[in-house]
């Protein structure tokens, strides 16, 4: 498979994860229940590597519950007017620091469409997203303004974002063929150890 390279900016990772974390309720959600009991990132893991026809891996994280999974597609011109769906471009799979409350009446359709992407499982819940994880099938990608740090052996790109918080980190690396990007908030005292721990989970598993 080809590997494509981009360079991506801290600006991009925040709306990716900002547009995801505060919406409505999804359709196509699997239910309401516990955290533990939506936290099956089993499903999306099958769901995702299939549809990106990758072998991917979604860790579960001991505090935050996966909720939601998307695809994102590329578009292109077909007869030079028609916009047609092409090959999908990444997945993301948003981990949510509360699920006590639904955002509820989104246009689930209306949200696909405008986001050039479609709903695999989940709900949109009013909480921020305390992890974001992003699952590109064409390879690696470039961080702008990182740093070059080994996880298990593996070059990760890596970079500390302070702010008036407890900070945030931004990890791009590729396992097993295929390229992941972590945007993980240093909330409830999780600290930069446990980022990283999470992204060896991911290394681990190739």
């Amino acid at each position: 498979m080809k590997k494509h390279f981009k360079i991506w900016n801290m600006s991009l990772l925040f709306i990716v994860a900002g547009v995801l974390a505060g919406c409505g309720q999804s359709e196509k959600a699997e239910g309401n229940g516990s955290a533990e009991e939506i936290n099956d990132t089993e499903v999306i893991q099958q769901a995702i590597s299939e549809e990106l026809d990758v072998e991917a891996y979604v860790p579960k994280h001991d505090d935050y519950p996966a909720t939601f999974a998307a695809v994102e597609y590329h578009f292109m011109l077909e007869g030079g007017e028609e916009v047609v769906r092409d090959e999908p471009k990444q997945a993301t799979v948003t981990y949510q620091e509360s699920t006590e409350e639904l955002f509820e009446g989104i246009d689930v359709e209306a949200w696909e469409e405008e986001n050039r992407s479609e709903v695999l499982y989940g709900d949109f819940y009013l909480s921020s997203s305390a992890v974001t994880l992003n699952i590109f099938p064409e390879g690696g990608a470039t961080l702008s303004g990182s740093e070059l740090i080994e996880i298990a052996g593996q070059e990760v790109q890596y970079q500390f974002i302070e702010n008036e918080a407890d900070g945030s980190v931004i990890m791009f690396f590729e396992a097993g063929g295929v390229g992941y990007s972590l945007y993980y908030l240093l909330i409830d005292g999780q600290t930069e150890e446990d980022a990283k721990g999470f992204a060896q989970e991911i290394i681990d598993y190739y």
